[in-house]
């Protein structure tokens, strides 16, 4: 409960009456806040007030009264931003000028008289007040001293901060009001201001450049002290690189997809960066992990895939359009689109007689890349009774040739084939090379494969393969 504050009565003044005024009470808000219930003064009428006002939403000041000795209220104001438990006596001199000790925020103005200490722990200062029937001037205050802003992205604007210029006194105030730095403000006084009432200044901080930002408010009015507040602030601005500096791609087969190359999207600077497009152009394509803002010191990873859609040199750009200085950024990208042409030389091969079981020498056939790029091979082998080795590897560069060996081992009498197949990527059906083996002659015509034979009796007999690859040989007697 606040009481009537306890009187310092000098000697020569008489207690005429002591009397409770109002209560404090907890008030439940509709809804919660972080902060819990709060602590409210009971309603009760203002008059005549030298601050009508709250310092901010949540002040708990204290409450003056002046009674009459017929026990009616003279005036009633609020004072500073300190609860009644901190501002528990009055001093009352011969012309009913009433002094007040106040323990003042470090936000607070000073009204009348001198700071006169500072109290570390509690970070207030301490404040002799002195409350005068009729002044017949204003006094100003000015809340709070001093104002710092967050970090603030350079070029762009914070949220404001309230200022606000109270009228003490009981003549009207016309404040005047300069800013500087990279500090701007509106305000609601250009109007004279009331006694006992207040006109707002509010503040942005739009720094030009990094680093700490200092500027300064100043209050002035005619008959007042001038009033400067300190303000300060820290410039902050994102920074790109890329990592690497461009994108080069190996030579790519026309129509295929590459696998992808990374590209990191770096943030150097000191405030967050935020990407709004990221697009590339070209035979390229890209996926990304950079929606949300880059921390400073961090990075987001694009990976980008090449499709040529022709041969030869391709080129695209990625732009990345973002909030920090120089933007759009660019990054090079180019890749090589490539075409794959294989061939074997001979197209056949013709084997003397072997008796069964037995294994032939090797016959050489070349595996050529007349492409332009490297030649991706998955496998090598032969069928029926033949068998191959190479040194193929699992690439042949564009332009060079690798040998592959066959031999022949049959495993029954009489004549037989097979073929020997490569298989290379990107291509649909494998290369073939047919293998025929006869124990007598064997002739070539533009249209078959043809080889001689007997019989036993003397008789002859004529084998043909027709030039289709068939696997069927025709017998003529």
């Amino acid at each position: 409960m606040l009481q009537a504050p306890h009187l310092c009565i000098p000697h020569y003044s008489a207690l005429a009456l002591s009397t409770a005024l109002a209560t404090w009470r907890w008030i439940l808000p509709a809804m919660p806040t972080p902060l819990g219930p709060l602590l409210v003064p009971q309603t009760f009428p203002l008059t005549n007030p030298i601050q009508s006002y709250l310092l901010t939403p949540l002040d708990e000041p204290a409450v003056v009264v002046k009674l009459d000795t017929a026990g009616a209220i003279a005036w009633t104001t609020f004072l500073g931003d300190a609860p009644a438990s901190e501002t528990q006596r009055i001093a009352v001199d011969a012309s009913a000028n009433a002094y007040v000790p106040e323990w003042l925020r470090p936000h607070y103005s000073q009204c009348a008289g001198t700071k006169s200490g500072v109290e570390s722990g509690w970070q207030r200062y301490a404040i002799l007040l002195k409350i005068a029937p009729s002044l017949g001037a204003a006094v100003m205050t000015v809340d709070p001293k001093a104002v710092s802003f967050a970090d603030q992205i350079v070029g762009t604007s914070s949220a404001s901060s309230d200022i606000s210029v109270g009228n003490y006194g009981d003549a009207n105030l016309a404040p005047t009001i300069s800013i500087t730095g990279d500090f701007s403000q509106t305000n609601t006084c250009s109007a004279p201001v009331p006694g006992g009432q207040k006109c707002d200044i509010n503040v942005v901080f739009k720094p030009t450049a990094s680093g700490n930002r200092t500027g300064t408010l100043t209050v002035s009015a005619s008959g007042q002290t001038t009033q400067v507040m300190q303000l300060t602030g820290n410039g902050t601005a994102p920074a790109e690189t890329f990592t690497p500096t461009s994108l080069v791609f190996e030579p790519q087969l026309t129509g295929t997809i590459s696998l992808p190359l990374s590209v990191q999207i770096n943030n150097n600077g000191t405030g967050p960066l935020t990407i709004t497009s990221l697009q590339i152009t070209g035979d390229f394509a890209q996926s990304n992990t950079c929606g949300a803002p880059i921390a400073p010191g961090t990075s987001c990873t694009v990976q980008v895939t090449f499709t040529p859609t022709a041969l030869d040199n391709r080129t695209g750009v990625l732009t990345v359009v973002d909030n920090a200085p120089g933007s759009p950024h660019t990054l090079a990208v180019s890749g090589q689109g490539t075409s794959q042409q294989a061939s074997v030389n001979p197209t056949s091969l013709t084997f003397v007689s072997q008796p069964v079981g037995a294994t032939s020498t090797g016959t050489a056939v070349t595996l050529h890349n007349s492409g332009t790029s490297a030649l991706a091979i998955s496998s090598i082998s032969a069928t029926g009774d033949f068998a191959e080795t190479s040194n193929c590897g699992a690439s042949l560069a564009a332009g060079l040739d690798c040998q592959i060996t066959v031999t022949f081992t049959p495993t029954a009498a009489g004549n037989r084939s097979g073929h020997s197949l490569h298989r290379r990527q990107f291509h649909g059906q494998p290369a073939k090379r047919r293998v025929v083996r006869h124990g007598h002659r064997l002739f070539h015509c533009d249209s078959c494969w043809r080889f001689d034979d007997r019989y036993c009796d003397g008789r002859s007999v004529r084998y043909i393969l027709p030039a289709d690859e068939s696997d069927r040989f025709q017998r003529h007697d």
